[in-house]
């Protein structure tokens, strides 16, 4: 029987691929009470990258919408929406920016994986 980690598959030049977070941090002005959201410095991170659910377009009557979602697989644990009302994280990969929806553990590629869901924030995105 062969034997294969996937941890290590998982982080190979050859099957992953380089992405940018941006961690976004909110704070209350103190003087008008209202929320500031500031973005970090991009931090470069590695990860498996899959497309995640349908990319048909959807019409409204307002105009036309074609949502992409991903999921990665990385070693990087990132933010998405959090119960104290913090901002979810900013993912940019092949020039599209995307917000982390979910980050939950994914052992079955080792200790110390996440599987990541984000939606994309724009419209409609270039071709990939």
């Amino acid at each position: 029987m062969a034997s294969i980690d996937p941890g290590r598959v998982a982080t190979s030049p050859f099957l992953s691929d380089s992405l940018q977070l941006v961690r976004r941090v909110e704070t209350v002005n103190a003087a008008t009470g209202r929320a500031v959201i500031a973005s970090q410095a991009p931090v470069a991170c590695r990860g498996v990258v899959t497309m995640a659910g349908s990319s048909n377009v959807q019409r409204t009557e307002n105009g036309a919408m074609q949502p992409r979602a991903i999921s990665i697989v990385t070693r990087t644990r990132m933010r998405g929406v959090e119960q104290g009302g913090g901002q979810p994280d900013w993912i940019i990969w092949r020039g599209i920016t995307f917000t982390v929806t979910g980050c939950d553990p994914y052992p079955q590629f080792g200790r110390g994986f996440y599987q990541v869901e984000a939606l994309s924030e724009q419209a409609a995105d270039p071709a990939l």
